[in-house]
């Protein structure tokens, strides 16, 4: 008889199970969900104002008329009955032929007694405004309908309710040229000009409106200040004017950087060893370039570069910010202070979430930019970032960059061969700037 030993548990396993249960309110009674499928002809209306601002309380009655392409089926309309209105509403349903007509819409009633929730089918509307022509008096009372106008008022909205598609074409057009400057009404008691009640009635429907496009114009602005990496000067007129580096680096910084020991390394043919294989590949050529402002460029991506490896894996898949000691010995070098501003401006309390390392990423790629001409070979920072090819391509093409494999003469310039160029390619910063649009899905493709 052979004894059966018990597989002892793996430590992952206990990690899994909770120390202690979590108590859930079991007080509440659940709430009932039932979808009413068949319907009477009366059901819910989902309606929207284009342009317009709809009053609160205002009654509409239902009228029927028959559809145009169809002598037994018939379709409701909505009018407004209101004598103190200056505008005149009707609520019509979506065409048949209209893509948003594919849509179904529901509205769920809740009934808190019963704790019941009802999905009842709904119908998509639009609601459309029409000034009145005819005049009020001051009481809100019309004149007398014997009048020609109320005549004329009255069939014109007959004719928008129940009117051909060119018969109503033709009194928009009346009621549009009725509302100018030629129309307005002059006060006795001084020079300056007013609008009629029906125009009046229309801005001020309209500026509502307007406001609203207004802030979402500001909400769109903030998402666009939201995102990471350095922003682009769109009225700029040269390349090199839509990343500055005194923006990108930071004027402060960019004074504080010290490139004299690499000065005087390469003049004397002494070694630059780096962490980094953008910077060693390039170090050389950039400082016998005597230009300053490049070589502070490199170096400031080299410290960059090794901010990012001063990060090790953390909770929950956030890198955390090692000890101090290991923070001085891989930016060996570099002042406290300098450090400290990078430590403010690419990390979060110790932290580098995605926000943070796109922001570092972004920014790497914006100075590699900038030290080789607005033309990078996008494979040492590959290396060095620790990306594949389609996501440095991808930080590239967000900051307006085209992608291109390296030509020929390339090749032979950087000593590779055919077989030897995968993962490498161009990032080019050239007019016009093409920026990443976000992906649509072919649900919202669809919608539109």
């Amino acid at each position: 008889m052979t004894e059966t030993k018990k597989r002892k548990r793996s430590h992952a396993e206990h990690q899994e199970r909770p120390a202690k249960r979590v108590a859930f309110d079991s007080s509440t009674a659940p709430i009932k969900v039932s979808f009413v499928s068949e319907v009477e002809e009366w059901v819910p209306v989902v309606a929207t104002s284009p342009g317009l601002t709809f009053p609160a309380g205002m009654s509409l009655k239902p009228y029927k008329k028959l559809r145009r392409n169809s002598q037994r089926s018939s379709e409701i309309l909505l009018h407004s009955a209101a004598a103190q209105s200056k505008i005149d509403y009707t609520v019509q349903y979506q065409e048949s032929n209209s893509t948003e007509s594919l849509l179904n819409h529901y509205i769920g009633i809740y009934d808190p007694e019963t704790q019941h929730i009802q999905l009842v089918p709904a119908r998509a509307a639009t609601i459309r405004g029409t000034p009145r022509s005819d005049t009020v008096n001051e009481s809100g009372a019309e004149e007398d309908p014997a009048s020609i106008f109320q005549l004329l008022s009255a069939r014109s909205n007959l004719g928008l309710a129940f009117g051909t598609k060119k018969a109503r074409k033709a009194i928009r057009a009346i009621t549009e040229n009725a509302i100018s400057p030629s129309k307005h009404l002059t006060q006795p008691s001084s020079s300056q000009s007013v609008l009629d009640p029906a125009a009046a009635a229309v801005l001020d429907l309209m500026k509502a409106s307007a406001t609203s496009a207004l802030a979402q114009e500001e909400i769109k602005q903030a998402a666009e200040d939201a995102k990471p990496g350095p922003k682009p000067n769109l009225q700029a007129k040269t390349v090199a004017e839509v990343y500055p580096l005194e923006e990108v680096v930071g004027l402060d910084t960019l004074k504080s950087l010290t490139v004299r020991d690499w000065q005087d390394n390469v003049r004397d043919g002494a070694d630059v060893v780096t962490s980094s294989r953008y910077v060693s590949g390039r170090l050389v050529q950039v400082v016998k370039s005597e230009e300053v402002r490049k070589i502070k460029a490199l170096k400031y991506l080299l410290l960059l570069v090794q901010w990012y490896h001063c990060f090790k894996p953390g909770t929950k898949r956030v890198p955390k910010l090692g000890p101090k000691k290991n923070v001085e010995a891989v930016m060996k070098g570099t002042s406290e202070e300098l450090r400290n501003r990078i430590k403010e401006r690419f990390s979060e309390d110790n932290m580098l979430n995605k926000w943070h390392t796109s922001n570092l990423h972004l920014y790497i790629c914006t100075l590699a930019l900038i030290i080789d001409d607005f033309a990078t070979d996008v494979y040492d920072l590959s290396q060095d970032l620790r990306l594949e090819p389609r996501q440095i391509r991808t930080l590239f093409t967000h900051l307006g960059s085209t992608f291109s494999r390296p030509t020929a003469a390339q090749l032979d310039k950087l000593s590779l061969t055919k077989a030897q160029a995968s993962g490498h390619g161009i990032a080019r910063l050239v007019f016009p700037l093409k920026f990443l649009e976000p992906k649509i899905s072919r649900d919202q493709k669809r919608r539109r």
